[in-house]
């Protein structure tokens, strides 16, 4: 997926950031946004924690829910040429083991 990223035309070229720091949304408001964004320029997207995303599925299901996140956000970075990095807490239990074991 990263040859979908896009490097700026000129070195002159300046970066933006834009900040969206709303939680509680869904992902089609997520992409919504995105979208707008790259009218103006914009051509590489970071979710931070994907976890707090809001998900149309009952809580024991959430898994599920996640998946789909990630199945939309890709197919969104294909579709519009875009980059999308999507960052998730993994289970910190590992952490607490004293000697390490195989997998």
């Amino acid at each position: 997926m990263l040859d979908a990223c896009k490097k700026p035309e000129a070195s002159s070229q300046l970066a933006r950031l834009w900040v969206n720091d709303a939680s509680g949304l869904y992902i089609d408001e997520i992409i919504q946004a995105a979208d707008r964004l790259i009218l103006e320029g914009f051509s590489v997207f970071a979710l931070d924690y994907i976890q707090r995303v809001k998900l149309d599925v009952a809580p024991e299901l959430s898994r599920f829910g996640f998946g789909e996140v990630s199945k939309k956000l890709a197919s969104h970075a294909k579709d519009r040429g875009v980059c999308w990095v999507a960052c998730s807490q993994l289970n910190r239990t590992a952490e607490t083991r004293k000697t390490p074991t195989m997998a």
